[in-house]
């Protein structure tokens, strides 16, 4: 009798743990949350401290049918390591690219970086190179973790992507484009190099009259040139734009020419020198017909232009003569920097023919001598000599026999004697 009220007891014991386990919690607004705040206003003082925990959120699974499992689930973002940004180094998270201080969320849910603060900035920005020169690019803003790279590499150059560091290649007349990034945060910044050849300064070397007048010409380098006199025995001048004027003593002058922004230099010397003056060598200049020349000058800049009136000759290149027929004509020698010039007389004349005489295997040595009879028809025989004849070896001559026949000679050898080599 004991034990028979057991049995209902446990039946409804069962019934409870089951409704606990499987209903959810009531998480509407009118049931009791538990909340860092409650933690808070416990009195410590009671001993019975409660560590204050987040709040914990579930999804609404909405009302149950009849039969219908009662299904709770936690809204989970998941993130795969396709979303997770890493240093190219270490193998290691990018802190800033999933930063939860972050705004912004790409699709997946994943923190974008935030931009550049300060922004990035590379310097020079736009600047000018020689071909194989080094130069070092300075960058500024973002984290300072910078990687540089290049997008456009049309020269052959090549660069450091940690330290900025950049060599230009072999091809001169292309540009070249660099593109810094810092790998804590989203931006960019550009820079482009343009690869120019090395300057080119006429004239290097030049004799000129006390007080002469000329323009420094410089070719190629980057366009932005500097001159300044580095020795000045004539007392020149010469002004930002290159035009020197010569001292009135007479000495060795220097022109410095810097290139402003490759920093290539270039020097120039000047002879200055009382009455200095332009001649031709020689003063009459004669061409055969179809043939070429330039006309040698002494002193001067060493650039000169030649023109003649007419048809007896032609012009190309500034200074090449072409001689187009016969006959005489006066040209005029200028100097392209110092402006002096000359005449100078031109003649073209026909060609004439060298007749040489042949040498070597075309030299004929060959003897021929007449010898009594030898095989008895009454007439002489015929001996020839030649020392060229390749017959045993190169040059190892021969005596070659023609007899009579019919009253005539044979027109081939009747016999050939010959040596190993023309000594033996």
């Amino acid at each position: 009798m004991r034990f028979q009220f057991l049995g209902p007891v446990l039946t409804l014991v069962l019934v409870a743990l089951v409704t606990c386990a499987c209903s959810p919690p009531d998480l509407s607004d009118e049931a009791d949350v538990y909340s860092p705040a409650d933690a808070e206003s416990l009195d410590a003082g009671a001993g019975d401290t409660l560590e204050p925990q987040p709040d914990i959120h579930y999804q609404d699974s909405g009302a149950l049918q009849d039969g219908q499992q009662n299904d709770v689930t936690d809204d989970i973002t998941t993130i795969s390591d396709a979303d997770i940004l890493y240093d190219d180094e270490d193998s290691t998270p990018n802190d800033a690219a999933i930063s939860l201080d972050s705004t912004e969320t790409g699709d997946a849910g994943v923190v974008l970086p935030q931009p550049c603060s300060p922004t990035l900035k590379l310097l020079p920005k736009n600047t000018k190179i020689l071909t194989y020169d080094l130069l070092t690019f300075v960058a500024s803003g973002g984290s300072g973790a910078h990687r540089f790279e290049l997008i456009a590499n049309n020269s052959g150059a090549i660069i450091n992507k940690y330290t900025g560091a950049y060599l230009s290649g072999d091809k001169a007349g292309v540009s070249d484009t660099l593109r810094l990034s810092d790998m804590n945060c989203a931006g960019e910044a550009l820079a482009t190099v343009e690869v120019v050849n090395a300057m080119v300064v006429k004239p290097l070397g030049a004799q000129v009259d006390f007080g002469q007048k000329m323009t420094l010409q410089v070719d190629n380098g980057s366009g932005q040139f500097g001159f300044k006199i580095l020795k000045n025995a004539s007392g020149s001048t010469i002004t930002a734009t290159g035009l020197y004027t010569a001292g009135n003593k007479a000495g060795e002058d220097q022109v410095e020419v810097t290139d402003q922004v490759t920093g290539e230099v270039v020097n120039a010397l000047v002879f200055v020198q009382q009455s200095a003056s332009i001649k031709a060598l020689p003063a009459n200049l004669v061409l055969p017909l179809g043939g070429s020349g330039r006309v040698e000058i002494d002193g001067g800049s060493g650039h000169f232009v030649v023109s003649a009136p007419g048809k007896v000759v032609s012009i190309s290149e500034g200074e090449k003569i072409t001689a187009n027929q016969t006959g005489t004509v006066v040209a005029t020698v200028k100097d392209a920097f110092t402006n002096k010039s000359i005449k100078v007389t031109m003649t073209v004349v026909t060609a004439h023919e060298n007749v040489g005489l042949p040498t070597g295997d075309g030299l004929v040595t060959s003897h021929a001598r007449l010898v009594p009879d030898l095989n008895g028809d009454g007439l002489p025989e015929v001996v020839l000599s030649r020392a060229e004849a390749d017959i045993a070896a190169n040059n190892s001559g021969a005596v070659y026999l023609y007899t009579s026949k019919n009253k005539s000679l044979n027109s081939t050898p009747t016999q050939i004697l010959t040596g190993i080599t023309r000594d033996s």
